[in-house]
């Protein structure tokens, strides 16, 4: 790993590459960085979903300027089975993944890890606002900064 040695009084935020005003960017040394939903409240709660596709909750917003890989658990919390209905960048139904959720279930992983970039996942639930949905998004930044060519970093 190359350091580089940051400018006296310049300051950035680890989720987005700076200029030093002239152009040029400078490395952060963040690689990778878990992050909390962008849908969920200052603690990461778990996010409460409304039924009907007309009253969905938006869950995470991914960044444009690096990859968000997006992990989400769902659970029911009813007497009855529900479904979740998750958009991907969209609300309509080529953009949807359905998901049965069992009555009374804990947690169950229902989005894997799969990588977005400036992209809006959407959820809500089937017959019943029984369900909530909670994770994180594991962001990785570019190797290059200026070039994203070079992809984006992978180490763990």
């Amino acid at each position: 790993m190359s350091h580089h040695k940051i400018p006296v009084g310049l300051q950035y935020a680890a989720s987005e590459p700076k200029t030093g005003g002239t152009g040029t960017f400078f490395n952060s040394p963040v690689k990778y960085a878990r992050y909390k939903l962008s849908g969920a409240d200052n603690d990461n709660n778990l996010i409460a979903l409304n039924s009907s596709s007309a009253h969905y909750t938006t869950i995470h917003t991914c960044t444009s300027i690096a990859l968000d890989e997006v992990f989400l658990w769902c659970g029911n919390y009813s007497a009855a089975d529900s479904t979740l209905f998750l958009g991907i960048g969209s609300t309509d139904s080529g953009s949807v993944i359905q998901v049965d959720i069992p009555k009374g279930s804990g947690l169950i992983q229902v989005y894997p890890g799969i990588s977005h970039q400036n992209t809006v996942l959407y959820a809500w639930a089937g017959d019943w606002e029984a369900l909530n949905i909670g994770g994180y998004t594991l962001r990785y930044y570019l190797n290059n900064p200026a070039d994203d060519e070079f992809g984006f970093d992978g180490t763990e």
